[in-house]
C-alpha cells in the first residue's frame, strides 16, 4: 500500500503546476493538489474489500455445494447442479 502511495505521490510531485486560461483569456496558475491520489487509494481499498468478500462467500457456497453433492447421491437436477458448480 505504501509503495503505491509513493509511486503515485512522486508522479504528482513532478507535475506541480499547470497554466490554464479562464473565460476572459487571462492565464491562471493552477497548482495540482498533492492529495489527488486519495480517491485512487480509497478506490483500490474498496476493490480489495469487495474481492475479499467475494472470495469468502465463494468458499462458503462451494463448501455447501460440495456437501450436497457428496451427501445426497440422487436428486432431481443433480447433473445440472453439478455442472453449475463446476463452471
Amino acid at each position: 500500500m505504501y509503495l503505491l502511495k509513493i509511486a503515485i505521490g512522486t508522479r504528482i510531485i513532478k507535475i506541480t503546476t499547470t497554466v490554464t486560461e479562464d473565460a476572459s483569456g487571462q492565464s491562471l496558475l493552477v497548482k495540482n493538489s498533492s492529495h489527488s491520489w486519495r480517491p485512487i487509494i480509497s478506490g483500490f481499498g474498496l476493490s480489495l474489500r469487495i474481492a475479499l468478500l467475494t472470495a469468502c462467500s465463494s468458499v462458503v457456497l462451494g463448501t455447501f455445494a460440495a456437501f450436497v453433492l457428496n451427501r445426497y447421491q440422487r436428486f432431481a437436477g443433480r447433473t445440472l447442479f453439478s455442472g453449475m458448480v463446476s463452471a
